[in-house]
């Protein structure tokens, strides 16, 4: 059996077990009851199974030869054997029939009792003798009764391909018909080919029971078990040949309509990739042009106020279709209470998609601070970042001035009074050119300066510094040094 249906056939089986479960215990009050009421049980239950079989497998039944059984009375159906399908589907075919089976099945624990309410006809194998008799006189019974009687002749399951040779037609169902003298309709079925005698996985498609012309009583038991063999393998191997053709069918449809398929489904999510990326362009490009707003102007701008939007927006291009979105910028400046930080020639560039880190370059960065009366600037900067719900991830921050570099990694998440949590690793080459900058504004004296360039210098290694930079309580920390507090 393919494999290729496991997953569906793995959901149908939990569901088949627990609804045979529950069904099992719901039959269990109808064994005090009448017939009736235990009978509806079983209608309900086979129902039930049917509507997951078509449902969640795709398995259906089809009846062909319906002319052939008897309007009423009751009359002999001598069936192929290949599955329990068959057997889960007799009482939706015939209602309420008699089923011949082994005396062994009504010992089983509670399910022989379900089985009794039924009303089958038991015979007891190891006794040849006494089982024919019993299944004579339990057919007598059954015939006043009107109900169909359903044997299997070869008295087993057998796969498909099995030969009668390997499994022998039983005289038993000729013996029945000189007790009873009624008909014999074969039953022709590919069951097997769907749901095989044991494995887990399933087939979809549709299962064929035909009803072959009925076997009239009068004929000798040889000639009439030859008749009957040569009908049911005859039909029941062209319905498994019709089965397995219309399944190779279906395989070539699919086949050459995979292309289009494909071809189509690539159009759709094509468009529909498009339309999300240019919709997306336009969010990245209000929201920059909002933000950057509020920054310029210290104070609150609403979504609405799309005067100042469109102004900020002038500067911004967004570019990149179909690949990542890529914002340009010429300059941005960012206004802070303590300085003012302007960016030349910035890109930011991202995949349309959630958690996908954003890369940014840009060609000069000048730090203006309200303390010193120079300007302090970087050549280059770049970084690459992811941004989540409640933090930000940098994979890297880098600066470059000369023989300046100073590489950023770590997160960065929301703290209390929207003041941010830095949990950051700060590397540095060539750090005293920051410490005399500080010394040339005024920021450091020289004996700070000493005190400081000692303290890097300890935490220096091959020319290179590596520090933690951490906040706690707003206040930001390097190592173990409080060197500010963050407005």
């Amino acid at each position: 059996m393919t494999n290729k249906y496991w997953l569906r056939s793995t959901i149908f089986n939990l569901l088949f077990y627990s609804v045979t479960l529950i069904a099992c215990i719901a039959c269990m009050p109808t064994l005090l009851m009448p017939r009736k009421a235990f009978m509806f049980v079983v209608h309900s239950w086979t129902g039930i199974v049917h509507f997951l079989e078509r449902t969640i497998m795709g398995l259906r039944f089809q009846l062909r030869g319906s002319v052939n059984l008897p309007s009423s009375g009751s009359y002999i159906i001598a069936s192929k054997h290949q599955s329990a399908y068959e057997t889960m589907k007799l009482h939706a075919l015939f209602g309420d029939p008699a089923i011949i089976l082994k005396q062994e099945l009504l010992k089983i624990p509670l399910w022989g009792k379900y089985l009794k309410k039924i009303n089958p006809i038991a015979i007891d194998r190891s006794n040849p003798d006494a089982a024919i008799t019993s299944m004579q006189m339990g057919a007598q019974a059954v015939k006043e009764q009107g109900r169909p009687i359903v044997i299997f002749p070869q008295g087993t399951r057998v796969w498909p391909h099995e030969t009668a040779q390997a499994k022998p037609y039983k005289v038993g169902v000729a013996r029945i018909q000189e007790a009873t003298n009624l008909p014999i309709i074969p039953l022709a079925l590919n069951t097997g080919h769907f749901w095989p005698r044991s494995g887990w996985c399933k087939r979809p498609g549709t299962i064929i029971f035909e009803f072959l012309p009925a076997i009239e009583p009068g004929m000798d038991r040889a000639p009439l078990i030859s008749r009957l063999e040569n009908n049911l393998e005859s039909h029941s191997n062209a319905l498994l040949a019709e089965a397995q053709n219309e399944e190779r069918l279906h395989l070539d449809e699919r086949k050459s309509a995979l292309p289009a398929y494909l071809f189509g489904s690539l159009i759709l999510l094509f468009t529909l990739y498009s339309v999300f990326w240019f919709w997306l362009a336009g969010e990245v490009k209000e929201r920059h042009s909002l933000f950057m707003v509020k920054t310029e102007q210290a104070d609150s701008v609403e979504p609405q106020d799309l005067g100042a939007i469109n102004r900020t927006t002038q500067g911004v291009r967004v570019s990149g279709y179909p690949g990542p979105v890529n914002l340009l910028m010429a300059r941005e400046s960012f206004v802070f209470p303590t300085g003012k930080v302007q960016l030349e020639n910035v890109k930011a560039s991202s995949w349309p998609l959630p958690f996908v880190p954003v890369h940014v370059e840009c060609d000069l960065i000048t730090l203006q601070s309200i303390q010193y009366a120079e300007n302090f600037t970087f050549e280059r900067g770049k970084a690459k970042f992811t941004p989540f719900t409640d933090h930000l991830e940098i994979d890297h921050l880098f600066l470059e001035q000369g023989d300046l570099q100073i590489l950023v990694k770590g997160t960065i998440t929301k703290g209390e009074h929207d003041i941010p949590n830095l949990d950051l690793v700060v590397t540095i080459k060539r750090a005293d050119i920051i410490i005399d900058w500080l010394i040339a504004q005024r920021a450091l004296n020289e004996r700070t300066a000493l005190f400081v360039s000692a303290g890097l210098k300890a935490l220096e290694k091959d020319g290179v510094v590596t520090m933690p930079v951490t906040t706690k309580a707003g206040d930001l920390y390097a190592g173990p040094f409080l060197i500010g507090k963050i407005p």
